[in-house]
């Protein structure tokens, strides 16, 4: 532009410095443009047509200037018109072309390389762009240095041989074609992510770039007169060797840090591929791997101990050898078919696969297939589990059904056959089940129904009362706990049938309660032979009592005559015939006790009483003198009257104290202890005796029952019984803490309150 409009505005102010021929400008322009155009990228046509037409034009610029040199003078003639100002010089000024015609023509030439539309090698195009570079380099290096730049021309603005501005564009021309291609040529050994390529990246520029930049500090120096001329050249060669020394021990040092990063990168690759072959030989399934053709490449310990061949053995063989002969076949097949669509899958689960010992014995087995592309080719990673254990799991759990089958039918004729009525509940299907028993005894059809309704409906309470649905047992025994056995009355068209009905919960496996089973007994028999035994017993204590009451009585008479008369012994044998008439009286009477509380028939008279003052009075009336000093009364603090027969409870407090005095040394202390706790009274006697077995405590309060140290005293065993049915009748309960050797507590518990039922009918009665 400043050759075209003005030269002088092209030489003055900042643009002087910018001193090219237009041709040269024009060169330079030309070699841009086309390597913008020929990109890595595949250009349009026109794109490249145009590239490759500006690239001719540089080469040609860069021959008409070698042609002007040469002297041709037709050449000269037709390059020198007034279009083209700078060949209108003299012959002598176009000598100082010849290096920038050079530079044109070779890079014009590898620009034009470059732009082909076929691939060709490219160190073609090096060739013609690396002798420029060259060129370009020695030419910047000479100006810097003044070997090529007189002593009165400043340098920037030297035209001898080639201008600083023409040198530096022709290298970014240069190195930017080097560059267009990264992935080929001289450019892979730098981008390259090798050892090569890492040292390239740094050592490269500062080859290139360091020279370069201590010459530009030199000549500075030396324009500034802070440098002398002579010096100039030894200071640069000497720190031209100390640099290329230190590039060496930069290059040593770099490849010492790349070493010891390989050294680590190898020792995490060993130690991974330890970590990894450790894994697969602690497989607990046999791994194969196979190549395309079938052959083995690598097996694991497992292999070795499933199939019974050495990993020599191995290696190199078809993997169709671990296969029984009428598979291997069908291998083949399955595996060409797999190669061409390799996935991964899994064999053996839908169809049962086998594989073969080396001895020859066969074993059931999944196989999992993974296809894997390695550097060695594709392989197949097969992992092979041995699934005997489980076929053999699988053959008992057969097994076990069949028989927990046959188990369910005896159990379903047990059931069936069983005397009692049976009635199961399925809380999740809200079903019931129940057997022959039970629907001969409600009068229904043996089938399965939905919900209890059916069932509950047909019981009431011994008195009369309906059972609602929550006070059924099977409802209760949902929640988990044991329901035990419950008078109801079955209704029935014809008749009213007495039963005792219990429930259990049948727990699965996640302790949930799975079902309840209900049991039900018809109690008529039992309820007729205890009528008997009552009437039996009844008028037997009735006969007996009149006989002995009798006796008694004359007895006494006999012996206050015999004492009158002086006849002593014969007074005292009346004693003693005066005392078991007494001890069988107080039989007769425990058993007519017994047989009343057993049949429900005993009607408590409750009274408010005061429980402290009440055992007082039995201590005072009820004991031997000389006993009583060893009873000690305790209790807690001031209680409210306790509504209980007392004329019932004395013979309860009675028969443990004097348990306590039969079974404990003489002299030692016994305890009586009254305490409230809630809304119940406890009444406790401690002894310091001999205390009693597990086994004993256990079954002290059955009927009949007597320990060892128990059968040596008087007495039918029915003490204890009568005491707990006699606290069952006020409500409560009695209960027996012992150990051998520490003695024994007997507790009775007392509710403060009237039951439910109890207290209306007192109303009522009292209304």
């Amino acid at each position: 532009m400043g050759w075209g409009l003005d030269r002088a505005f092209a030489n003055s102010g900042p643009l002087g410095l910018i001193d090219l021929a237009p041709h040269t400008a024009l060169g330079l322009i030309l070699g841009g443009i086309s390597l913008g155009l020929l990109r890595p990228e595949e250009p349009g046509l026109l794109r490249r047509a145009v590239g490759r037409a500006c690239a001719v034009g540089m080469g040609v610029i860069g021959v008409a200037i070698l042609f002007q040199y040469f002297g041709l003078e037709l050449v000269r003639s037709a390059l020198t018109q007034p279009w083209i100002p700078s060949l209108s010089r003299p012959p002598s000024e176009t000598t100082e072309m010849t290096a920038t015609a050079l530079c044109f023509v070779l890079l014009g030439g590898g620009l034009l390389l470059l732009g082909r539309s076929q691939p060709h090698p490219t160190w073609r195009m090096e060739v013609l762009i690396l002798p420029a570079l060259f060129v370009t380099l020695m030419m910047i290096h000479g100006l810097l240095h003044g070997a090529l730049v007189s002593a009165n021309t400043p340098v920037l603005l030297s035209h001898t041989g080639m201008g600083l501005q023409t040198t530096v564009g022709l290298l970014l021309l240069g190195v930017g074609a080097l560059c267009s291609r990264p992935e080929q040529g001289l450019m892979i050994h730098i981008t390259r992510s090798t050892l090569g390529g890492y040292l390239a990246r740094r050592l490269v520029p500062v080859t290139l770039l360091g020279p370069l930049l201590f010459s530009v500090l030199l000549e500075v120096l030396v324009r500034f007169h802070l440098l002398g001329q002579p010096l100039k050249t030894p200071l640069f060669a000497t720190v031209a060797s100390l640099g290329s020394a230190g590039l060496v021990l930069l290059s040593t040092s770099l490849l010492d840090r790349l070493h010891r990063q390989r050294q680590q990168a190898n020792a995490a690759l060993a130690a991974s591929e330890a970590r990894y072959r450790n894994l697969l030989e602690t497989a607990p399934d046999a791994v194969v791997a196979v190549d395309q053709h079938g052959l083995v490449r690598f097996v694991n310990a497992q292999v070795e101990r499933v199939f019974g061949y050495r990993r020599e053995e191995l290696i190199g063989q078809d993997v169709a050898v671990l296969l029984p002969e009428p598979y291997r076949e069908q291998h083949r097949l399955f595996r060409e078919a797999y190669m061409r669509n390799p996935v991964l899958r899994s064999v053996g689960q839908a169809v049962p696969l086998r594989g073969r010992h080396k001895e020859g014995s066969e074993f059931p087995v999944e196989v999992s297939l993974s296809p894997c592309q390695t550097p060695e080719g594709f392989t197949v990673t097969a992992i092979i589990r041995d699934v005997t254990e489980r076929e053999q799991h699988l053959a008992r759990l057969q097994d076990a059904r069949a028989e927990a089958e046959r188990e369910r039918q005896l159990l379903q004729t047990v059931v069936d056959s069983a005397p009692v009525g049976i009635l199961f509940v399925d809380p999740e299907t809200d079903k019931v089940r129940t057997n022959v028993a039970l629907t001969a005894m409600l009068g229904r059809p043996a089938e399965t129904t939905e919900g209890q309704g059916p069932y509950y409906g047909n019981f009431l309470h011994p008195d009369g009362r309906s059972v609602s649905l929550d006070e059924f047992p099977s409802t209760r025994a949902l929640t988990g706990q044991a329901v035990p056995a419950q008078e109801f009355l079955v209704v029935r068209p014809d008749r009213q049938l007495p039963v005792l009905a219990s429930a259990a919960p049948v727990f699965g496996s996640s302790e949930a309660v799975r079902g309840v089973v209900v049991t039900i007994q018809d109690i008529t028999a039992r309820r007729e032979l205890e009528q008997l035994q009552q009437d039996y017993v009844g008028l037997i204590s009735h006969d007996l009592r009149n006989p002995l009451q009798v006796i008694a009585l004359r007895t006494q008479l006999l012996q206050r005559l015999l004492q009158e008369r002086g006849l002593t012994r014969e007074a005292a044998l009346t004693g003693s015939l005066l005392q078991n008439t007494r001890q069988m009286n107080w039989l007769v009477e425990e058993l007519l006790e017994n047989s009343i509380l057993e049949a429900g028939q005993v009607e408590l008279r409750r009274e408010p009483t005061d429980l402290v003052h009440f055992l007082e009075e039995v201590l005072e009336r009820d004991l031997p003198p000389d006993a009583r000093e060893r009873f000690h009364l305790q209790w807690t603090s001031a209680m409210p009257p306790v509504p209980v027969d007392p004329q019932r409870l004395e013979r309860v407090v009675v028969n443990l104290l004097t348990n306590a005095l039969k079974y404990s040394p003489a002299g030692t202390p016994i305890e009586l202890r009254l305490q409230q706790t809630g809304e119940a009274v406890e009444l406790s006697v401690q002894d310091h005796g001999l205390g009693l077995l597990p086994e004993d405590a256990v079954r002290l309060f059955q009927k009949y029952y007597r320990t060892k140290e128990g059968r040596r005293a008087k007495g039918a065993g029915l003490g204890l019984y009568i005491c707990r049915l006699i606290a069952e009748a006020h409500g409560g309960r009695i209960r027996v803490e012992s150990e051998p050797g520490q003695g024994t507590i007997f507790t009775v518990t007392l509710p403060m309150t009237l039951p439910a039922q109890e207290n209306s009918q007192t109303q009522q009665g009292a209304a």
